[in-house]
């Protein structure tokens, strides 16, 4: 009797061990699943970052492009008018020669804008790198008020 009841303890321990380590297991496969589920969300984030990336790429190189194009075709009639503007001429006392001279500075400043608009794009395209130098902004600001 004595040794059943050892028996009958010792199987209960068993039973209530296995039940535990069935939970842990369980618990387990829980996280697990939890973890792939969230692993495939990761994947699918980043399959549609990188997909987002790419077309972000496409379109900054189409953007430079169409920049670098536009930039281009209006300088041609900018430079046309500045030869047209060459070629006309005006005595010293001609009161029109303040507004031509103040055509041509303007014309001057609407070239250097596309310019730098070019520029622009072919430091996006790689093309050429950016440098720092120093600015006399009494330049600047005085052709700003021109």
């Amino acid at each position: 009797m004595f040794l059943g009841l050892l028996i009958t303890s010792l199987l209960a321990i068993y039973l209530f061990i296995a039940l535990l380590r069935g939970k842990q297991i369980h618990t387990l496969e829980h996280q697990l699943d939890d973890s792939e589920l969230l692993l495939t969300n990761q994947r699918t984030a980043l399959n549609k970052q990188s997909q987002l990336s790419e077309i972000f790429k496409s379109e900054s190189v189409e953007k430079t492009r169409f920049l670098h194009a536009l930039a281009h075709d209006l300088r041609q009639p900018l430079s046309t008018l500045g030869l047209y503007l060459a070629q006309v001429h005006f005595d010293k006392n001609d009161k029109n020669k303040r507004i031509f001279d103040k055509t041509k500075l303007t014309l001057k400043s609407l070239n250097h804008m596309f310019e730098s608009m070019l520029e622009m794009t072919r430091h996006e395209a790689g093309t050429i790198r950016s440098e720092k130098m120093d600015i006399d902004l009494r330049i600047l600001f005085q052709s700003l008020q021109e």
